[in-house]
């Protein structure tokens, strides 16, 4: 894999090879197709200042997705036993179906609809049975496999620190070797949520020496949602994993009676009480991004409200059935990429992604959007401390940035880690995690 990295960021040339060759990758295996998927997302993400783009980005990325679907597929039990399927499996199925012939009947550019539903629908069903699998040893190494990308990913963005090329052009705002610092942000918020909990479950300095290094990196891409998100998604798995699993809560995070994690805990309410000040100045200005506002949902109403004000009036407008899935609010300003002809990308931006979806696919398929997160919800709750918060985290982090169904962007990140999360707890083991 790290020959492909190279060939990344050796030339556009050699960046479109690289595709190719992780396309032919993921027909390998079922771990090898999960690896693609998520090496996928990162040759996508990364900063074009220091990764050169290749000039069917794109299409490269949809080439990856169907050789790894091929190769899970080829490998299902649904072909070679039965069609025995979770509820999970089943209702995505539905989903991507619905979302199909919604925008068919429904979006005022169907061939753009039809593209993200099938992507999505495609890449969430092939991590779904890609990790479903697995045998559980195959899957906690891919599971820490994963963990180490990630913590590459934080490490290699902090080597950056000093580096121009890391901070967003004409901003202060931190993106390392991402292209941008609401991309880092969300990926060091999932990377941190996994820390805490793997820190919870088993004590070690050097869980509590990587934690040290992500906050302030979170802190410098001015991403509020990503750190709000992490600390919502910990404490949520925290609360509910003791619940779900039937455990004790020193029985699901073992180390809150550790003499490291108490003494790390004295030592930080020292310091805090020490430089109150400047922590409650800092993170007033963070939460702000230096704007004068009373409060965080003043903030959040600022950097937000806009979107959120355009996508209610679509609401209103069209209630039942939407404008159309993965459609900007104003279908006419939609910067359209196109290959061969065929429109092949139409990037929007939206916040919130409950009004999102009911903007787009309208009370009808808000409907089904929610059972759906009901059985994921369902399906992930067991896994364990740390896939639930995992989990927590990434539907946290959709709260400000809609995310989860735009598989060509952050969102196949989430996809692949959906697949772990729903896979840990279907199998009844407990991921401890990478040290």
């Amino acid at each position: 894999m790290s020959a492909l990295v190279a060939l990344r960021l050796a030339s556009p040339a050699t960046a479109t090879l690289s595709f190719a060759l992780l396309g032919a990758y993921a027909l390998l295996g079922r771990r090898q197709a999960i690896h693609a998927l998520l090496f996928s997302w990162l040759f996508l993400m990364l900063n074009p200042a220091i990764a050169p783009t290749p000039p069917a980005t794109t299409v490269m990325r949809y080439l990856v997705l169907l050789c790894a679907a091929a190769s899970v597929l080829l490998r299902s039990p649904f072909i070679r036993n039965s069609l025995r399927m979770s509820r999970l499996f089943a209702m995505t199925m539905v989903l991507g179906i619905f979302i199909v012939l919604h925008s068919i009947l429904i979006s005022p550019e169907p061939t753009i609809s039809v593209l993200k539903g099938v992507a999505w629908t495609l890449a969430i069903m092939t991590s779904l049975a890609a990790w479903e699998g697995l045998t559980p040893e195959s899957r906690n190494r891919t599971a820490n496999e994963i963990f180490l990308v990630l913590l590459l990913i934080a490490f290699t963005s902090l080597l950056l620190l000093p580096a121009p090329v890391s901070y967003m052009p004409g901003k202060s705002l931190f993106r390392g070797v991402l292209g941008h610092s609401q991309a880092l942000g969300p990926t060091l918020a999932v990377l941190a949520a996994w820390t805490s909990a793997l820190l919870l479950q088993r004590a070690s300095w050097p869980r509590i020496v990587i934690l040290t290094i992500i906050v302030p990196l979170i802190f410098l891409t001015g991403a509020r949602t990503a750190l709000l998100a992490a600390i919502l998604g910990l404490a949520l798995g925290v609360v509910f994993t003791p619940a779900l699993s039937r455990q004790r809560l020193l029985e699901a995070a073992p180390a809150l009676k550790s003499r490291s994690i108490l003494l790390l805990s004295i030592v930080s309410l020292l310091l805090a009480s020490i430089w109150m000040e400047a922590i409650t100045s800092n993170v007033s200005s963070f939460l702000n991004k230096g704007r004068q506002a009373d409060s965080v949902l003043e903030a959040y109403e600022e950097s937000r409200g806009d979107l959120i004000n355009v996508m209610l009036a679509n609401i209103r407008e069209r209630p039942m059935f939407g404008i159309g899935f993965g459609i900007a609010s104003d279908p006419n300003a939609m910067e359209v990429e196109r290959f061969a002809g065929i429109p092949v990308s139409a990037a929007i931006e939206k916040g919130v992604t409950p009004i999102a979806i009911l903007e787009e696919l309208g009370i009808v398929g808000s409907s089904l959007i929610a059972l759906w997160g009901w059985y994921l919800v369902v399906s992930g709750a067991r896994g364990g401390l740390a896939p639930l918060a995992c989990l927590s985290t990434i539907l946290a982090l959709n709260l400000g940035e809609s995310s989860l169904f735009s598989s060509g962007g952050m969102g196949m990140l989430s996809i692949v880690m959906i697949g772990w999360i729903v896979s840990s707890a279907r199998s009844g083991r407990h991921q401890r995690g990478a040290t």
